[in-house]
């Protein structure tokens, strides 16, 4: 048996200790998966079956949070064209002015 299948194996083991005790959040509880993770298990085993509980491999040269390369270009180039002391403008007219509030006497 696999490190693979033993995982699986151990997330059948909680869907049916959840169908023993009829209560979710105590077999998660003595299993220690959260109850998210629960119905994340029991769905995927209820549409692909064993084969759903199976950890899936990961997609190389995946990265998820990734800024696409359209969008990170045309940040990276307003930030050049806005940069400050980039024009001979008053430093008022930057989109990076601060402010500083005073309070009157």
């Amino acid at each position: 048996m696999t490190a693979k299948e033993k995982v699986a194996h151990r997330k059948l083991s909680m869907l049916q200790l959840a169908e023993k005790l009829r209560n979710v959040s105590e077999a998660c509880k003595i299993m220690g998966y959260s109850r998210q993770q629960f119905y994340e298990i029991k769905r995927s085993f209820q549409e692909h079956g064993f084969d759903g509980l199976l950890d899936k491999p990961t997609v190389p040269g995946s990265v998820p949070t990734k800024t696409p390369p359209k969008l990170e270009k045309k940040v990276i180039d307003m930030s050049i064209e806005h940069r400050p002391g980039a024009s001979s403008a008053s430093p008022m007219n930057s989109p990076w002015k601060t402010f500083s509030w005073r309070r009157s006497r």
